[in-house]
């Protein structure tokens, strides 16, 4: 399951008026855990979401949370379909 979504994409994506592109990854913590050497032999899976726009205009860490909030669903429900597919 993915990790902790933190705002510092949002604030990026904010400020610099550039849309966010959720990626999905499953497979890679299998294939290379932390502390460890890569391992072969294991299957891969990415997706690409549709690009998540910049807000408007910034109203504070509001802004940014609600992005990041949008982001996280985004991820999580991409990476939930890649998993299911991949438990078939």
């Amino acid at each position: 399951l993915p990790m902790t979504f933190k705002k510092g994409a949002a604030i990026l994506s904010a400020h610099l008026k550039v849309p966010l592109c959720p990626v999905a990854l499953d497979g890679f913590a299998e294939a290379w855990p932390r502390g460890q050497g890569l391992r072969w032999g294991g299957k891969l899976r990415i997706v690409f979401g549709e690009p998540l726009a910049p807000p408007e205009r910034v109203e504070g860490d509001e802004s940014y949370a609600a992005m990041t909030a949008a982001l996280k669903k985004r991820i999580v429900g991409m990476w939930s379909r890649l998993h299911d597919e991949a438990a078939r």
